[in-house]
């Protein structure tokens, strides 16, 4: 129960920072598109996480890069977004991987690392990474790895999200 009551009240602080004068989440103005983080709360609570971070952030799952851009207005640490250009669902339709922040005059561009991602180099050393979001592909073979990946770079006081955890994938 722990562990819920730490994570609904991050959701709601996260609804709150977002509003906050003093001390605002930084985010893109938020539009649906399939493939997208589904929801401006969940968006926020990932914007909230990497400013909480303490080491740099991974994230298994690139798309167009609207997380990764979020997530850079939010924090100084390096983030390394891994896309393999290549979708495992129609629905995501033709893109460019990091195509939101590639071109972007921003301080903490994300760097962008194309490749498989069990097997591409991400320069983070084990058990440092202070978040780590897996949302890559959806075969069995690809969350087990990026799972196992991700839980080997998560510093012990770090963060782990998984999304598209659902029956339909």
């Amino acid at each position: 129960a722990d562990v819920i009551t730490r994570i609904v009240g991050s959701v709601s602080e996260a609804y709150g920072a977002l509003a906050d004068p003093a001390n605002p989440l930084k985010m893109v103005p938020w539009v649906f598109r399939f493939g997208h983080t589904t929801e401006e709360g969940n968006a926020a609570f990932m914007c909230l996480l990497a400013r909480r971070s303490r080491g740099p952030i991974v994230e298994f799952g690139t798309f167009i890069g609207r997380n990764a851009l979020n997530m850079s207005f939010n924090t100084n640490h390096p983030i390394y977004t891994i896309d393999s250009g290549v979708p495992d669902d129609p629905r995501y339709g033709s893109y460019v991987p990091g195509e939101d922040f590639v071109n972007a005059d921003i301080a903490n561009k994300p760097h962008l690392l194309l490749g498989d991602s069990r097997v591409v180099d991400i320069p983070v050393e084990p058990h440092t990474a202070g978040f780590v979001y897996v949302d890559g592909g959806h075969s069995y073979d690809v969350v087990k790895s990026d799972s196992a990946r991700a839980i080997d770079l998560v510093h012990p006081d770090g963060f782990s999200v998984w999304d598209d955890y659902s029956g339909t994938w």
